[in-house]
């Protein structure tokens, strides 16, 4: 049994409530990571966050930060409970993996066999290919208009409806492309096969077996005061960010839940208490494409896998919410993350963490600018306008791989804000660099790698 010391402290510049459990044992030895972490936060402005950081399967700190509701001065707390927004992905994949294990769902079967009212142009998609973004089916978010039916209450088929009238996107299993639809499509999938409503599948076989009492699938704003408020920083001033219908998240992003809880899910699932291990390292390995490369997404696991780093988790973003899940594979680090701000940036704090506390340590000093850097504006600014250079590329594959991946992702963000440098490592044949990349409507974290005569040769992004 652990013994926890609690630590109080007020920082003057924002006023923000910040609060600190470190084992006395490792206190004094993980006050970097306190440091690197109270600097990070106040940094990001976020109104409130939970934080969980484990290291060869050892809490090392678990805090707590900020304001779960600013207007009532309630500070964030052990059970303070944030939406986790993309997260609730990684659930949903455990219970459609769980059937597949007990034989209710075969994950080579046609949606079509298991949800008969999709057009039939749906019939070529696997189930296994909307558990890894490889389905083709269009992001419902994405149609034109959404947002003004988004405080509707409406059934997930309701939802859906608008991309019916739309071709997939591309032939299932040539091109990896996010989609929330596909985890919509597969709450319904668990809803049929189980003969019980999801939020019922998910807490009776999940949530409950591991004594997970914080975490729910929301199905109406219940003005549960354990849950965090949440807030948008606009103009460098917090405000209250009006919550969508939970209908319009549901299984593609309406999980509650605490980072107590999601501790919890982390230790079932890597020891196997919920999937076999074959399975979750299944889970967490890239899916190939048609063209034999590699994807950027497991089985409800993203991934970011370059020569210097492997990374497996979920990055959650929503009006109100940001979140991360992330596994570290060659440090044995994990940092869990939940912020009751839309712009949060949790992923990007996680990975800064993890370089403060890992053996390949990159310094969070602000780095010095060069020429690649303001490539990289350039390459940025140009793919807003769906254009590439060659002479920014090592080769064609590389450049075409950019144009077919990034620069549909990077056209759905909005206006090119900041392109800032987070720090880089060197040897003789490559530079590696980390990017922080703002856009009108989000942020994501970036690694570009370039060869030494300053071509890009690998790119890779979590948000």
């Amino acid at each position: 049994m652990r013994v926890f010391k609690l630590i109080q402290l007020k920082f003057k510049p924002f006023g923000i409530l910040f609060i600190i459990f470190l084992c006395p044992c490792i206190a004094q030895a993980q006050q970097p990571i306190t440091d690197t972490i109270q600097k990070l936060l106040i940094k990001s402005k976020v109104a409130g966050a939970a934080i969980t950081v484990i290291k060869n399967e050892e809490v090392v700190y678990s805090g707590n930060y900020g304001y779960a509701d600013i207007a009532n001065n309630i500070p964030v707390s052990d059970n303070t409970e944030f939406g986790i927004m993309s997260l609730s992905k990684n659930f949903v994949a455990c219970a459609v993996l769980q059937l597949s294990n007990n034989n209710k769902i075969n994950l080579d079967a046609s949606v079509l066999d298991y949800i008969y009212e999709l057009p039939k142009l749906y019939a070529p998609v696997k189930i296994y290919q909307l558990l890894n973004h490889t389905s083709g089916v269009p992001d419902y978010v994405h149609v034109k208009g959404y947002m003004q039916h988004a405080n509707k209450s409406q059934t997930p088929l309701a939802v859906l409806n608008p991309i019916f009238n739309d071709p997939l996107e591309f032939v299932p299993g040539t091109k990896n492309d996010y989609s929330n639809s596909n985890y919509m499509l597969l709450g319904i999938l668990i809803e049929r096969v189980s003969g019980k409503k999801l939020k019922d599948y998910l807490n009776e076989m999940i949530f409950q077996p591991l004594g997970m009492k914080h975490t729910y699938l929301e199905e109406n704003i219940m003005g549960n005061r354990d849950k965090a408020k949440g807030y948008t920083l606009k103009n460098d001033h917090l405000a209250y960010q009006e919550p969508l219908d939970p209908s319009q998240y549901w299984a593609a992003g309406g999980i509650v839940s605490t980072k107590n809880d999601m501790l919890l899910y982390h230790k079932a699932l890597i020891s196997g208490r919920l999937l076999s291990m074959s399975i979750v390292k299944t889970m967490m390995t890239p899916v190939k494409l048609g063209d034999g490369t590699n994807s950027e997404y497991g089985l409800g696991f993203e991934l970011m896998q370059t020569p210097e780093l492997e990374m497996a988790g979920n990055t959650g973003v929503g009006l109100g919410y940001n979140a991360a899940y992330l596994d570290f594979f060659k440090d044995d680090i994990t940092i869990i993350i939940l912020t009751n701000t839309t712009n949060g940036n949790s992923a990007l704090i996680a990975k800064q963490i993890h370089d403060a506390i890992s053996s390949n340590h990159v310094s969070l000093d602000k780095p010095n600018q060069d020429n690649l850097d303001e490539m990289v504006k350039s390459v940025f600014k140009n793919a807003l306008q769906g254009n590439a250079e060659q002479a920014n590329f090592q080769d064609a594959e590389i450049l075409e791989k950019f144009k077919q991946t990034a620069i549909p992702y990077i056209q759905q963000h909005g206006e090119l804000l900041t392109v800032e440098q987070k720090g880089e490592k060197k040897n003789p044949e490559r530079v590696i660099r980390r990017y922080q990349i703002t856009f009108k409507n989000s942020a994501s974290m970036w690694v570009i790698i370039f060869s030494k005569e300053g071509k890009i040769i690998m790119f890779n992004h979590m948000e």
